[in-house]
């Protein structure tokens, strides 16, 4: 059969005109501004910024005030660095907390909670900072002001944005240009994850495609009608869904809109931009690069494993050093608790393969495996002792792992070393697994503080598009980000 009979003329027009549910958009509609996802971003972060700006401002202005004293030219060049830590620490910790994440950022609930903890985060760090270093340059009631400016200036644009979202106008309204598994992944990302930023108004398959599923009901034509039906509907984005080569008839109209202003968008780079993670079920030979690192020419990187390693370094030297005097009284309530030794060594995999020594206290029954051999470790695993679970909740058992991280196997931030027994399996079952093996592993990672317990290969499949997401966007920020995320899990007694 003709490539072009396999989705027939009759096909195409039996099709329905709007997607089931949908609403033809109005003329008022159409003026309404549909900024680009990491656009809105952005702007989030900007705006919020801003915010805390002003905030530092209305708070020297009111303990001038309240002391009789006027807010001279002086007095705020003197505190100049009130107005560089806040704004970082409240970027730090907005991002420790998700509150730019479009799941969190379309709920009033959610964000306002968000909110609150990141408000109780920086009175901490506030009354830390006046306590210490920077005592006696700002009374007290300078915190209680910044505090009440900076949570009803940053509620008040998340409220305002959250009633612009409501204005269905401010939703991107895009059609999926594929109805492939890639379709059907992003779909559900945006379903998931950004559902009150995007409008999918349907989808648009090529002639030279197999006729869709009964799944796509809201299949608006082919190719060749791409031009016409993102004019009618008002179109600002389309998410390109085709992995391999995009069909004659749909690289067409692609380049049509693309002359009307459209913007186009490759399904793996808005899956990466709202999940925070990397598309590997469609990693292939078509795209292998998902799985390389992001900007690797740039300035930053040619420092930054350099940076890394000292910071690796030192903070591991300190680390254990405050930990000594704590030593002494784990491994007694470990000795008491249960027979065996204090620590436990076992093989793992790091960077490029090479096997080393893991060290950590020691959490199970001693020789847990002998009967069942290695296994992956149960959310509730019986062979945990009492001592253990509490370790692993507040991940004291992985304290001794500094001594890996001094000695150059481990760094503080980067995926978690796996058993080689696992690794050889993982490896054979999931494509790219190990890639992960190009930068050395971690203490902590992206998929330890994104994702829940693991202990299959859909949980490794998972684990792995975080990992994948690390190894592509590191960078010093983006690793005291998941430092902070995690003490935040430890103080929460979130570990596993």
């Amino acid at each position: 059969m003709d490539r072009k009979e396999a989705f027939p003329k009759d096909a195409r027009a039996s099709l329905p005109s709007q997607p089931s549910g949908a609403h033809r958009p109005s003329h008022r509609m159409l003026k309404r501004p549909q900024f680009p996802i990491a656009r809105r971003r952005t702007l989030l972060i900007q705006s919020d910024i801003i915010a805390i700006l002003v905030s530092v401002f209305v708070a020297l202005w009111l303990t001038a005030y309240t002391a009789h004293q006027q807010l001279s030219a002086q007095l705020t060049p003197a505190h100049i660095s009130w107005f560089l830590l806040f704004p970082f620490a409240w970027f730090i910790l907005a991002h420790v907390s998700d509150y730019y994440s479009f799941r969190v950022a379309g709920h009033l609930i959610s964000s306002l909670i968000r909110l609150l903890w990141i408000t109780l985060a920086m009175l901490v760090i506030s009354l830390i900072m006046l306590a210490s270093f920077l005592y006696g340059s700002l009374s007290s009631w300078f915190t209680i002001y910044y505090i009440c400016s900076s949570s009803a200036l940053t509620g008040l644009l998340r409220i305002v944005r959250i009633l612009l979202m409501s204005w269905s106008g401010y939703r991107r309204r895009t059609l999926i240009v594929g109805t492939g598994s890639a379709a059907q992944i992003i779909w559900h990302a945006i379903k998931e994850e950004a559902a009150r930023d995007y409008e999918v108004v349907g989808y648009v398959t090529s002639i030279h495609d197999h006729a869709p599923h009964e799944a796509y009901p809201a299949v608006l034509g082919t190719g060749a009608d791409l031009p016409s039906i993102a004019q009618s509907y008002n179109i600002a984005e389309l998410i390109v869904a085709y992995v391999n080569e995009v069909p004659e008839d749909i690289f067409q109209g692609l380049m049509e809109c693309y002359g009307q202003g459209l913007e186009i968008v490759p399904m793996p780079a808005l899956y990466e931009e709202i999940t925070g993670r990397i598309p590997i079920e469609l990693v292939g030979e078509h795209l292998w690069a998902l799985v390389l690192p992001f900007g690797k020419h740039a300035l930053i990187s040619l420092f930054y494993p350099a940076l890394k390693r000292l910071i690796d370094f030192i903070f591991s030297l300190i680390g254990l050093l405050l930990f000594v005097p704590a030593l002494p009284f784990v491994a007694l309530a470990i000795k008491l608790d249960s027979p065996g030794p204090v620590f436990f060594l076992q093989d793992r995999v790091g960077r490029g393969g090479r096997i080393f020594k893991i060290i950590k206290f020691r959490s199970m029954i001693d020789d847990a495996e002998n009967l069942t051999g290695p296994c992956w470790a149960t959310a509730y695993d019986e062979r945990v002792t009492r001592i253990g679970r509490i370790m692993r909740k507040t991940r004291i058992d992985e304290v001794p792992q500094l001594i890996n991280v001094l000695f150059g196997q481990m760094s503080l931030v980067g995926p978690r070393p796996e058993r080689p027994e696992f690794d050889h399996i993982l490896a054979n079952n999931i494509p790219f697994y190990r890639t992960r093996l190009v930068v050395k592993p971690g203490l902590t990672g992206w998929a330890q503080v994104r994702y829940r317990y693991g202990n299959s290969l859909q949980d490794a499949l998972r684990k792995l598009q975080y990992d994948l997401y690390y190894v592509r966007h590191q960078s010093p920020l983006f690793d005291l980000i998941i430092a902070v995320k995690t003490i935040g899990t430890i103080i929460r007694f979130q570990g596993t």
